[in-house]
């Protein structure tokens, strides 16, 4: 990730495991301006407007949802217009 390339987060300890606290982690997030919670929200929606882009059509929103850790579907969908700015379904139809 391009956010912490200079961050002595990037670099691996002797098992290869990163040697990062939590405390700095956050610290980067915020440095750039960032929210974790957010963050990581934002890059579960990223991957269901993949998965609804290549997805069958059989296959239920709410299921694509789910798949990246939304359990409810009206969240789901809420938060997904949030970011995109058009429903999920839309968006489906928009990308095919």
């Amino acid at each position: 990730m391009m956010l912490f390339r200079k961050s002595t987060c990037a670099r691996s300890g002797w098992r290869g495991k990163p040697e990062c606290r939590v405390r700095s982690l956050y610290r980067l997030f915020a440095d750039k301006g960032l929210v974790v919670a957010q963050y990581i929200k934002n890059r579960r929606l990223d991957l269901c407007a993949q998965a609804l882009q290549s997805a069958h059509d059989d296959e239920k929103l709410a299921g694509i949802g789910y798949r990246w850790g939304f359990s409810d579907h009206s969240h789901f969908s809420t938060a997904f217009k949030q970011r995109f700015g058009i429903s999920p379904g839309e968006y489906r139809k928009r990308g095919r």
